[in-house]
């Protein structure tokens, strides 16, 4: 498997981690994010490849650092 392969699957996993942390629902996070209703589940399974600005909404709407949420894909 390609290095960026591991890499998507690792921010999908980290987004995903952070979102049941915090109790939210695939459908809650797509609608604060002003996104349709299945916005989510296309990220989570890999069907929508997020872009850094989509990272960085994510990251707030979760009420988390994007760095922090960065943390837990890129490790030193």
């Amino acid at each position: 498997m390609r290095k960026h392969h591991a890499r998507r699957r690792a921010v999908i996993a980290a987004i995903r981690a952070a979102r049941l942390e915090r109790g939210m629902s695939q459908r809650a996070l797509s609608e604060a994010l002003g996104e349709h209703k299945n916005y989510m589940h296309e990220v989570e399974h890999g069907q929508h490849a997020v872009r850094t600005e989509e990272f960085i909404a994510i990251a707030e709407a979760l009420g988390v650092s994007p760095f922090d949420l960065l943390a837990r894909v890129v490790r030193p």
